[in-house]
């Protein structure tokens, strides 16, 4: 895209989303053009943002996310797997509904990520950003998006199910012991039977992927602040932790944007 002044308006670059997060305007749909999700999986679309002031286009994929954020620091993850020097690529700390957001993204939500013509805008879904990064960087998919038939399911079950109650509990309120009680009854159960059977969050998998980052990059924070005194109780969960931590690539994404 041309920098500087445009002698015609520039149409809004599309964004690829889930269906979760509906445009503003009704606008024509069309599925990416890539191998298909599986028939239970969630649809990926791209669909076009209301048109709104150009926005010059990057030099560089620039990452517009919240660090307090799990999927922020997860999508960091991608791109520090994707792009051998941290300068190929750019991060910006930022805030929801700021001036610079709505200025990229007229949804104002966070992350965004701005790729040259395209916003990757999503409610949540790792596995968009993801799906998206190994079409553009294929030599890199077997890295951030191995195939694994697992992968995409606890992706969905995490975004579901997981993450709207640890981001309650970090909110506090009057459901804070509601919500304590519900995880360390059911939720860290099931995932200490898990990895019980294997040494990563996907069956087979034998390294970190996608879904063990933005796992850890919530569950290593919300057990620290609210189940310390319980870490005992789920050794599996604990060895788990610690061997996802020492992931070369998150070692890496820890020491520059540590949480």
């Amino acid at each position: 895209m041309p920098q500087g002044n445009l002698k015609r308006p520039t149409p809004a670059p599309t964004v690829p989303q889930t269906t979760q997060l509906a445009p503003p305007e009704k606008e024509e749909v069309k599925p990416l053009q890539t191998d298909p999700l599986p028939a239970n999986g969630p649809l990926l679309k791209q669909e076009a943002l209301p048109k709104q002031q150009s926005v010059a286009a990057p030099l560089k994929p620039t990452l517009y996310g919240d660090l307090s954020q799990p999927l922020t620091r997860a999508i960091l993850w991608l791109l520090t797997s994707v792009f051998d020097k941290k300068s190929d690529f750019i991060f910006t700390q930022s805030h929801e509904n700021t001036e610079t957001v709505l200025e990229v993204n007229p949804l104002g939500s966070l992350p965004v990520m701005h790729d040259v013509d395209t916003l990757i805008v999503s409610n949540n879904d790792a596995f968009l950003y993801a799906r998206y990064l190994a079409q553009k960087h294929p030599q890199q998919r077997e890295r951030i998006l191995p195939k694994n038939s697992q992968l995409e399911t606890i992706l969905a079950w995490y975004k579901s199910i997981i993450l709207p109650l640890t981001q309650k509990l970090k909110e506090g309120g009057n459901t804070h012991e509601q919500l304590k009680v519900r995880i360390v009854s059911t939720i860290l159960p099931e995932m200490e039977a898990k990895l019980g059977r294997q040494p990563y969050i996907c069956e087979n998998a034998q390294k970190a992927t996608i879904a063990d980052i933005v796992l850890f990059c919530d569950f290593a924070e919300v057990i620290r602040d609210h189940f310390e005194s319980q870490r005992k109780n789920f050794p599996y969960i604990e060895a788990w932790l610690q061997r996802v931590k020492k992931d070369p690539i998150l070692v890496e994404v820890l020491q520059q944007y540590p949480f």
